[in-house]
């Protein structure tokens, strides 16, 4: 494996969750703290097949086939041990790079996208502890958003239109990148920051790449909307999206249950609760690809939408669909007519609990 750096495979199966890959490929049941499946190695009729969390090797108890989560892939995909490799690393999103005469990894061919996001992000961040992000850091402190979730969360401040274009253009990256990552549009006067004045929350796929924003206000300006999400980019489709699924999916399976809401700040609303298994379909209408990705964990599912009109109509229609999957759920009796981070700010903690 000369072409495959060492440490490079080490990082990889330390950050890619058995679990999680192998989701992709079968269905799983928990089973104490473990998972069982039917084995695709052999005409397996019972779940002869354990999957250790903590080991993350898998065994079939009938055939005897068991490996790590590459061997896993190499088998099921009827690949090379490399291409296992490879595989595993685009899954997860891992830069791998690879050298041989033989063999080569696909580039995964978002990362330039990925790059430009990961800069406009960090350039936030640094704006939110400026002079120009006083007040949205002094809105976060209010709101009891303390530095440990501003830092997992990678939340920053939006400044001025000019301000961020000027940025993002004196990195060097084209208008053409900024118009397909949504960061820029054009108007009539050429192109501005889609995103300016105010509190950014960046929005990641399922193996934490990041690919868009949830922006919200921080004064009251008449006519402008409470919140601006990233609009349909090559990199983000809103319905293929779970707010906060690559930090959540651990601690959901530890806790062995996930708690669904229907936004960024009622996910942050639980973080402040020290609830961090929560996620968020970023609207109250949740799609097949979500739910498949819910399903993914093989875990309950807690919906805790607001307690509102329409937060008991996306309810009914998320149990619906949720039935129909055969995803497990629960419900939970919100008559405060109020959403998660509301009652938090009244209640706090215990309340929220």
């Amino acid at each position: 494996m000369s072409w495959i750096k060492e440490e490079d495979m080490r990082a990889i199966r330390q950050q890619a969750d058995i679990v999680d890959i192998m989701s992709n490929y079968l269905t799983l049941e928990k089973k104490g703290k473990n998972y069982r499946a039917i084995c695709p190695f052999h005409d397996d009729h019972d779940p002869s097949l354990s999957i250790s969390t903590d080991k993350q090797i898998f065994k079939c108890f009938v055939c005897g086939t068991g490996g790590n989560v590459f061997t896993f892939v190499q088998k099921i995909e009827e690949i090379s041990f490399p291409e296992a490799v490879a595989k595993v690393a685009q899954m997860i999103g891992y830069p791998l790079e690879i050298s041989t005469n033989g063999f080569e990894a696909k580039p995964n061919v978002n990362q330039p996208y990925y790059d430009v996001m990961n800069d406009y992000i960090a350039y936030t961040q640094y704006e939110l502890n400026a002079a120009t992000g006083m007040a949205c850091l002094e809105y976060c402190h209010r709101r009891n958003i303390n530095e440990d979730i501003i830092k997992r969360f990678q939340i920053g401040y939006a400044p001025a239109q000019e301000k961020s274009y000027h940025y993002l253009k004196a990195k060097k990256y084209s208008d053409e990148i900024l118009l397909d990552t949504g960061l820029i549009r054009e108007g009539n006067d050429g192109y501005t920051s889609t995103f300016f004045d105010r509190l950014m929350i960046p929005i990641h796929d399922e193996n934490g790449n990041p690919v868009g924003f949830t922006a919200r206000i921080i004064t009251n300006k008449e006519g402008a909307p409470k919140y601006i999400n990233t609009s349909q980019t090559k990199i983000y489709e809103k319905s293929n999206l779970v707010f906060n699924y690559h930090r959540a999916k651990d601690f959901a399976r530890k806790k062995h249950r996930c708690i669904l809401v229907e936004g960024a700040m009622d996910v942050i609303a639980l973080e402040k609760a020290d609830i961090h298994e929560g996620v968020a379909c970023l609207g109250t209408a949740c799609t097949t690809n979500q739910i498949n990705l819910l399903k993914r964990l093989q875990v309950g599912i807690v919906v805790c939408y607001d307690g509102d009109r329409a937060g008991m109509d996306a309810t009914y229609k998320f149990s619906k669909m949720a039935c129909e999957h055969g995803l497990h759920f629960v419900i939970v009796n919100n008559r405060t007519k109020k959403d998660p981070d509301e009652i938090f700010e009244e209640q706090g903690k215990d309340g929220l609990e």
